[in-house]
Parts: C-alpha cells; sequence; structure tokens
C-alpha cells in the first residue's frame, strides 16, 4: 500500500506533464512570412511545364490552420492537364534554405514543413489522398 501511495504523485505529474502544450503558431497575414517560414517560391507542374504558384501557397498557409492539397483546384494552376504534377516548396527556416516536394493530390500543412525544416521527417510518406 506504502509503495501505491508513493507512485500515486509521480503518476500525476506524468499525466499533467503531457498536458502542456505549446499554443499554435499565429498563420494570419499576408506575405512571405508565415509562422516560422519564409517562403522563397512555389512551382507546380512537370516535366518542363511549371506554374508559379508561390502567392497562392503563400495564402493557402496563411488561412485556417494552414492545410491545403496539391492539386490544381487549389492551386489554381494546371501546367500540364492529365500528367502528373508536383508542387516544390522553397522557403527558409532559422537561416536555413529548404525544398520541399510533393506529389499531386498530397496534403501540405504548416506543421509539415515545419518539421521538415527540423529535419523531423524520418518516415515522410506524403501519399496522395
Amino acid at each position: 500500500m506504502k509503495a501505491l501511495l508513493c507512485l500515486l504523485p509521480l503518476a500525476g505529474l506524468l499525466l499533467l506533464s503531457g498536458c502542456a502544450s505549446a499554443p499554435p503558431p499565429d498563420l494570419s497575414g499576408d506575405g512571405p512570412q508565415v509562422g516560422e517560414l519564409n517562403i522563397i517560391s512555389a512551382v507546380y507542374g512537370s516535366g518542363t511545364h511549371f506554374a508559379d504558384v508561390t502567392a497562392r501557397v503563400q495564402m493557402r498557409l496563411h488561412t485556417g490552420n494552414g492545410e491545403f492539397f496539391a492539386n490544381p483546384e487549389w492551386l489554381k494552376a494546371d501546367p500540364t492537364p492529365g500528367w502528373n504534377k508536383e508542387l516544390i516548396i522553397t522557403y527558409e527556416y532559422a537561416g536555413q534554405r529548404k525544398m520541399f516536394n510533393a506529389g499531386e493530390n498530397s496534403r501540405i500543412t504548416y506543421k509539415m514543413l515545419l518539421d521538415y525544416a527540423k529535419n523531423r521527417h524520418p518516415d515522410r510518406v506524403n501519399e496522395p489522398t
């Protein structure tokens, strides 16, 4: 019984430590700075046909929860109709330039870009949905 009473405060501390989380980043605004990221460029297409979708990606990251999909409907561009395309986002985080690519219909989030910049992507699978 004594051992159980000694473990009770420790269990309470462990439970409470998981409750504190960082506040969500402020993604509001416009322009290249999105939270901790500076979006330099974004292109969408395949082969030699790419469309500049930088402004659209910036806008999508600034709105809602910073989530969008790499497809013509969301990006308002289709440089190669009928062909699979790729979205390539070039951005800076903490003075380091990063390049993130995603296949057509992949889900993109601010958190994914931030995690990738922080090298938290050992099992990154960006499957189309």
